[in-house]
């Protein structure tokens, strides 16, 4: 009479309106900081999914945002950008554009893999066949 027990509950996955509203506060901070502020959005990538890719593309990130941020301060012109500060904010608005883009795809697969997945897989248990009272035919 000693039985596996009740299985654990599947994992509870957030409201669409709070992925929805993440997103958008995540693609808005990285836009209206010129794509400064757009690493944020890759590590809350890399901690949801927790994939090697996601977090060596946060790293990628923040070696982005320091290189940009020293293209910029070694810019020596006065009234406009010379040669080093034009580079500097072509891969700053770029990066941004792609970092946002990337985490928009890789958020929505994530969440939509996630939701369209049986418990069984996602927890790499094994389905149990159901079967009526007494014995299968």
């Amino acid at each position: 009479m000693h039985g596996p027990g009740y299985a654990p509950p599947p994992p509870q996955s957030p409201s669409s309106g709070t992925l929805i509203t993440l997103r958008v506060v995540f693609v808005v901070l990285a836009v209206m900081s010129c794509g400064f502020l757009a690493w944020p959005s890759m590590l809350r990538l890399a901690l949801v999914t927790r994939k090697t890719l996601d977090w060596a593309l946060f790293v990628l990130s923040m070696v982005h945002i320091s290189i940009v941020t020293t293209l910029i301060a070694l810019d020596p012109g006065k009234d406009e950008f010379a040669t080093t500060g034009n580079t500097g904010m072509w891969l700053m608005i770029s990066g941004m554009v792609i970092t946002v883009a990337y985490y928009l795809y890789a958020d929505i697969r994530h969440f939509s893999a996630a939701n369209a997945m049986p418990y069984a897989q996602t927890t790499g248990g094994y389905a149990q066949p159901q079967t009526g009272y007494g014995y299968p035919g």
